[in-house]
């Protein structure tokens, strides 16, 4: 077992921090667990762009390592100039205690026991390791000429990008960094349903008892770190939670403006799409109806309906890109017969 990869990924969270102070402040008023997924988020949604350009245009890993290790150099400077430790023990009172207690018992037997390395593992393992082979880039790494072919269902993968940039700046094989990343996996799920229930129920308790049934229910699971588990269990969450308070703000005195919502709503849609496209699409479902229900009560009543219009588009533009680009790929390596 190794620490490295482990503090690594939670380094980040200092950049995230920093971001979510200065870009979407409002969401760190839910308490630790709350605020460690919302500065992850706001931290990949700034993010995503540049890894997804990076795709495109086949960036080297180094790019990536560069970028990561400035943003963790600016995000340590701007803690200790803003003294981030202080109100921590304020955070960590009452129920918010309590849920970092279970949810450190569980952190801690992840550690002990490591991801998942048989089964699908070897696919994302082989994908992580043609990344830090090749950089950047959308090609199949399973057939005899894999720059000839994109690669269908995880082309453009956040997760895979990410776990490549730490193995790399760590000096770890990809089997040993993957191996560490179930504690960081389990962190990002259980603060996301934290965030959640904030964002819909508010108040510490609903944070803390979220923790609690999600460990409860996801505790057991060491494929918890695969791309297509990450994405319903800890994106989804905050993106459906970003939206419901999107789309609250209408009822209440201050409104999201349009270029808020259209940056965290899309924002957090992408990221979601950019770990699995198939839940993208699933929020799409999701959360079309919804805004537009809002958005049609909200026209026949006379008021306002602006942040439910860009909520619809937002989800419309950025979750649905990576579904169809997915299903647009995999038809065309039938087409060619390309198993």
């Amino acid at each position: 077992m190794s620490l490295l990869p482990i503090t690594v990924f939670l380094l980040l969270l200092l950049p995230g921090l920093a971001l979510a102070r200065r870009l979407a402040p409002d969401e760190l008023r839910g308490g630790l667990l709350p605020g460690i997924a919302a500065s992850w988020m706001t931290l990949l949604v700034v993010l995503a762009p540049l890894v997804i350009v990076g795709y495109l245009f086949g960036a080297p890993l180094w790019a990536l390592n560069a970028l990561l290790v400035a943003a963790i150099a600016w995000g340590a400077l701007d803690a200790l100039r803003r003294r981030a430790w202080k109100g921590a023990g304020a955070l960590l009172a009452g129920a918010g205690a309590f849920a970092l207690l279970v949810l450190a018992i569980d952190l801690y037997l992840s550690y002990r026991h490591g991801a998942i390395l048989d089964n699908d593992s070897r696919v994302h393992i082989a994908r992580i390791r043609f990344l830090m082979e090749h950089g950047l880039t959308n090609s199949d790494p399973f057939i005899r000429t894999p720059h000839e072919y994109p690669y269908p269902i995880y082309h453009t993968n956040l997760w895979h990008a990410l776990v490549a940039s730490v193995s790399s700046l760590t000096g770890l094989d990809p089997v040993e960094t993957w191996f560490n990343a179930l504690v960081v996996s389990k962190l990002f799920i259980a603060t996301g349903a934290a965030y959640l229930a904030w964002s819909v129920f508010g108040g510490q308790w609903a944070a803390a008892v979220a923790i609690v049934m999600i460990v409860v229910n996801r505790g057991p699971y060491t494929f918890s770190v695969y791309p297509n588990q990450l994405a319903p269990w800890a994106m989804l969450p905050v993106a459906v939670g970003v939206l419901s308070r999107a789309l609250a703000s209408q009822y209440g005195e201050r409104p999201w403006s349009w270029t808020r919502t259209a940056c965290m709503v899309g924002g957090t849609a992408l990221v979601l799409s950019a770990f699995h496209p198939m839940y993208g699409g699933f929020l799409a479902v999701l959360a079309t109806p919804v805004a537009c229900v809002v958005c049609v009560e909200r026209l026949l009543r006379r008021r306002p309906a602006y942040t439910a219009l860009i909520a619809t588009a937002a989800v419309g533009a950025c979750a649905l890109a990576f579904p169809l680009a997915s299903r647009g790929l995999t038809a065309r390596g039938v087409d060619r017969n390309v198993v």
